[in-house]
């Protein structure tokens, strides 16, 4: 078995235990599911490959998720400047 297809179903097991554990609405949960997350992060940050992809994959979206920053924070100042939403 590949190292991918590793990560492929860790990924896939996190993604039900998330499923599960969301299912009840509390503090707790949310916690824990932010942990399971953090370990993911960490455990596939590990490998050197995916390491320098994620750094890569970081570099090419910053110019969209600027992009999509600027957007939002416009539509927020829109949004404040005109006395909230409409009810």
């Amino acid at each position: 078995m590949t190292i991918n297809k590793k990560f492929q179903y860790l990924f896939f097991f996190c993604i039900t235990l998330y499923s599960f554990l969301n299912a009840g609405n509390s503090n707790l949960y949310i916690q824990i599911n932010f942990i399971f997350l953090s370990i993911l992060l960490i455990y596939c940050l590990n490998n050197k490959n995916y390491l320098a992809h994620l750094k890569s994959f970081i570099l090419k979206a910053l110019a969209l998720w600027s992009l999509i920053s600027i957007l939002l924070i416009f539509a927020i100042s829109i949004l404040l400047l005109s006395g909230g939403l409409p009810i």
